[in-house]
């Protein structure tokens, strides 16, 4: 059931609109009018009380010397006074012991009262009473008192048949004015939405037109409000529709033209190298077949995002950041990334890249080369197993082993050389040669060439040990050296 008015409300903008308002109207006139005759009620109920109260009074102000003598004919005549008062059931005098001295309905005279109301009453204070009050009748009770002496009780009895009729002409005058304002609102609503849906239709028009392939339709609506303002923002977005299938036609010949370039270069490439081409989101949209028998996958199987084939290398976070300046536009060196084959072994590809351009100067794709270079990683990696290798055998020798390039700049030591002079590697890497000797010990060696630098001496240490000899015997030289501390030493050079 909910459904179905769901659906009919919704099931079209002006159908909303207008029960919207009727709805909205109907609920706020429903408001007010219960809120009025609930407020005139009120009032009327309340002024009609302060008549009775004041009725009451007046009665017994006007029967106190009627009493006093016991005149029932004067008793009668007050009463009779007080019959036309609208409303008026009746009005009555009674002593304290419940006797009605006088009563609008004569033959109720002399009769006492027997209802509890009354009962109450007789054992009452002296003062003025209101024994009944609902929205149909109300019953008040005044004293009858002279020289501080209580005669007896003044009553009267009002119905509030004219409130409750003029209340019912109020209603009935809130419904009518309910109708009236649902009714305008219905009126209002739907002029409104004549207006709205008229221009929802023309841009569903224009759209319908656009979808059928027309690119020089406009939507034009002459209108300062916010429907004018769609239409405008309606036309700037097909406007730029255009120009975005523009760029795609561009992108698109220039990635066939691309294409045509790649496959002039598949047939002199060799096994170890296949050609790629990516989107700016970084998938693939072309490979070369000699991927094939580089990675073991088949073009199709290529179509595919370019990180997915890498493994958890760290080298290969530089190689996504050389891929990002890529597709940005900036010209990148080539580099190294390690990728999965097929098979699951790791294969090496040194990558170089290109930007694509197109006539905007927006980058389109990514084209580059990759090229297998598993078996110079495994060298370098021989290499570097090697070097560790000598690392380790020169660590473990007892003397110790210092290398030293053309110019006398120490390049490595071992750790019995570093044990020796008491210097820390990375204190004696590109130093000079000669600070591990005192100057003492290097003028005993030179005294003819003392004037000399050290840069000279460190050469003439060169020839003194036999690094430039000819000769194939064993050369060596007994020298004091000099520690970090400044401890001087003999050591045998070789």
């Amino acid at each position: 059931m909910i459904r179905k008015i769901k659906n009919f409300w919704t099931a079209s903008v002006a159908r909303q609109l207008i029960l919207g308002i009727a709805l909205v109207h109907a609920v706020l006139m429903s408001i007010f009018v219960s809120d009025l005759v609930s407020r005139q009620r009120e009032f009327m109920i309340e002024q009609n009380t302060s008549q009775a109260i004041g009725l009451a009074e007046t009665l017994s102000a006007n029967g106190i010397s009627w009493l006093l003598s016991n005149d029932y004919v004067g008793i009668e005549e007050v009463i009779r006074s007080q019959s036309r008062f609208p409303g008026l059931d009746y009005a009555m005098f009674v002593d304290m012991n419940g006797k009605v001295l006088g009563f609008t309905d004569r033959s109720k005279v002399g009769l006492y009262i027997e209802d509890d109301v009354s009962k109450k009453l007789l054992s009452s204070p002296a003062v003025n009473k209101v024994l009944i009050n609902n929205h149909a009748f109300v019953d008040v009770a005044s004293p009858v008192v002279i020289a501080g002496q209580q005669l007896g009780w003044a009553r009267v009895g009002i119905n509030r048949q004219e409130i409750i009729q003029s209340l019912d002409i109020v209603t009935s005058k809130g419904v009518i004015y309910t109708f009236i304002a649902i009714l305008v609102g219905i009126i209002f609503a739907w002029f409104m939405a004549k207006n709205l849906t008229s221009t929802i239709r023309q841009l569903t028009h224009s759209l319908q037109q656009i979808i059928a392939g027309r690119r020089d339709v406009e939507c034009t609506i002459n209108r300062p409000d916010e429907m004018g303002t769609l239409s405008q923002d309606f036309n700037l977005m097909l406007k730029s529709i255009t120009e975005q299938e523009q760029k795609v036609k561009e992108t698109n010949a220039a990635l066939i033209e691309s294409e045509v370039k790649f496959h002039r270069l598949v047939d002199t490439l060799s096994t170890e190298y296949f050609l790629f081409a990516h989107d700016t989101n970084g998938v693939f949209n072309y490979v070369t077949q000699s991927v094939k028998s580089i990675l073991g996958y088949d073009t199709d199987e290529f179509k595919i995002h370019c990180h997915h084939f890498m493994t958890g290398n760290p080298v290969n976070e530089k190689a996504k950041e050389h891929t990002q300046r890529s597709i940005e536009g900036i010209l990148e060196p080539s580099y190294d990334v390690e990728v999965y084959h097929k098979n699951g072994d790791k294969i090496w590809l040194n990558i170089s890249e290109v930007p694509v351009f197109n006539k905007l100067g927006d980058v389109i794709a990514v084209e580059g080369i990759a090229h297998d270079v598993s078996q110079r990683k495994n060298f370098e990696n021989i290499l570097l197993a090697k070097e560790e290798e000598k690392s380790e055998i020169l660590d473990s020798m007892l003397d110790g082993v210092i290398t030293l390039d053309e110019n006398s700049l120490i390049t490595s030591c071992n750790y019995a050389a570093q044990k020796l002079f008491g210097y820390q590697s990375s204190e004696l890497i590109r130093k000079p040669f000669s600070m591990l000797f005192s100057a003492k010990s290097l003028y005993s060696l030179f005294p003819e060439d003392s004037s000399q630098g050290e840069k000279e001496n460190d050469r003439d240490i060169f020839n003194l040990i036999g690094f430039r000899k000819t000769d194939t015997n064993e050369v060596f030289v007994d020298v004091d050296a000099e520690n970090k501390q400044g401890d001087v030493f003999p050591v045998r050079l070789t």
